[in-house]
């Protein structure tokens, strides 16, 4: 009985506070719908002015420039010398081609420039020698000449004396002042006077055909100089096509032509490789962007330098700070493969995206290309 009347007594005081409690919550609601309906308005609201002072773009993508490299030259791939994901810098060899044929026509070039050389130094020497040689011979029939030009000078005037003594004297011999005797000797020195004349001409006359012959003979010099000339312009050839050898044997070697790492090669060694192909593509770490397409209707409120803020999705707790530096000109839409000429003349208007570039500073390398952004750029309506 006792244990009964305790139940009810429970019971009823239960149901007291119950009600109390209903009606409590029922005096607090309207508070608590309020201050509810305080706080999305403020979210709300600052959703909107952050909407309203802010363009935010979340389909972006971060670029680099990606190198293809390829082999100018066909050839086999005697080295692969890298792998995805290795870092290499500028200058360092990523494949080598088998250039065996390329060093022996190298070496062949090099032989023929070193054999065109020594031909031209002996044409030196035998154009030297000649020159001295036919100076010398010219200067000596110049001398000759003289000479016998003095010789015919003394003979001209032992002549004239001869002569003149000769009509003297036989001029006294019809007189018969002189004997015969004296006479004749008058005469023979006269006719001998006449012989050494005429000898003496005669050795000026050889000694002018051998001044023209050593004259002739200089001719030949510029005959040889002529012939060095050419040994010049084969030489020229020859080094032109040592110069194409050389780059043919660069050409396979392929090199790194930045900073870069390694993002995939395309051939392995032993496989034959044809000019164009690529073979490894790289991209400089250092150098990152984000690449992204901008409705039109946005466009007015960017400008080259204002600042932006990216955020990684691989890295959402950090925050990186770029700057526009480029925007685009044309639109995407006119990129496209397969136009849209609109002939049937039903036409929906659709904002056009407009592409905008966003440099940003590369962290530890963690920036890498295709990485997805979201990007934030205040502007001012």
């Amino acid at each position: 009985m006792a244990e009964q009347e305790a139940q009810e007594r429970w019971n009823a005081e239960s149901t007291e506070e119950q009600v109390v409690s209903e009606s409590l919550v029922r005096r607090l609601f309207p508070y608590a719908l309020a201050a509810v309906a305080v706080a999305a308005s403020v979210w709300i609201g600052s959703l909107f002015v952050d909407r309203y002072f802010n363009l935010y773009i979340d389909d972006a993508r971060i670029g680099a420039d990606v190198i293809t490299v390829a082999s100018r030259v066909p050839g086999w791939i005697a080295e692969l010398r890298v792998g995805a994901t290795d870092v290499v810098r500028k200058g360092d060899l990523l494949v080598v081609l088998d250039s065996r044929e390329a060093d022996t026509k190298l070496a062949e070039l090099e032989a023929q420039l070193k054999g065109t050389q020594e031909e031209w130094q002996q044409s030196q020497t035998r154009l030297e020698m000649a020159g001295e040689q036919i100076s010398s011979r010219y200067q000596a029939y110049e001398y000759r000449l003289a000479a016998a030009k003095a010789i015919v000078a003394a003979a001209q005037s032992d002549l004239a004396l001869a002569k003149s003594d000769f009509e003297r004297i036989d001029a006294l011999l019809k007189r018969g002042v002189v004997s015969r005797q004296e006479w004749e000797e008058d005469r023979a020195r006269y006719q001998g006077a006449q012989i050494d004349l005429q000898r003496a001409q005669a050795d000026v006359a050889t000694a002018n055909a051998n001044l023209v012959e050593a004259a002739a003979e200089r001719q030949q010099l510029e005959l040889l100089a002529g012939e060095q000339i050419l040994l010049l312009y084969r030489e020229e050839q020859v080094r032109a096509a040592l110069a194409r050898a050389r780059l043919d044997v660069e050409d396979h070697r392929l090199r790194s032509s930045v900073d870069a790492v390694i993002d995939r090669t395309f051939a392995n060694e032993g496989e034959y490789v044809l000019p164009g192909q690529r073979l490894v593509m790289l991209h400089d770490r250092s150098e990152v962007w984000v690449e992204s397409n901008v409705m039109e209707t946005d466009l007015r409120y960017l400008q080259v330098g204002m600042p932006a803020t990216v955020i990684v999705d691989a890295f959402p707790d950090e925050v990186f700070e770029g700057t526009i530096i480029r925007v685009g000109d044309v639109a995407t839409s006119q990129f496209a493969l397969l136009p849209n000429p609109n002939p049937s003349g039903n036409f929906t208007k659709i904002s056009q995206r407009m592409p905008v570039r966003i440099a940003l500073e590369q962290r530890d390398n963690k920036l890498r290309p295709g990485m997805m952004v979201e990007i934030k750029i205040a502007i001012d309506r």
